[in-house]
């Protein structure tokens, strides 16, 4: 089975801030996504390996998403709030 984290967090060391990501899909949209050029998600797991893939690229990237939040380190406030 598939294990999906359904958040995906960015990181912006330079600039101090952190994008946060809440995705809305289902398993079935999940197993959809490419895990490498051949195989899909559900096609990995079912040959028996662990899929991994990259949230950023391929879900966020890929469906234009805005982040949910961005929060700022340095002030440690929220900058943007898309809930």
């Amino acid at each position: 089975s598939i294990s999906v984290h359904m958040k995906s967090v960015n990181v912006y060391i330079e600039d101090d801030y952190v994008d946060i990501y809440r995705f809305h899909m289902n398993r079935d949209t999940v197993y959809k996504i490419k895990a490498n050029k051949n195989e899909t998600m559900a096609e990995q797991a079912e040959a028996g390996k662990r899929p991994r893939t990259c949230l950023y690229q391929n879900i966020v990237v890929a469906n234009n998403l805005k982040p949910t939040v961005t929060f700022d380190l340095r002030k440690q406030i929220i900058t943007d709030d898309n809930r």
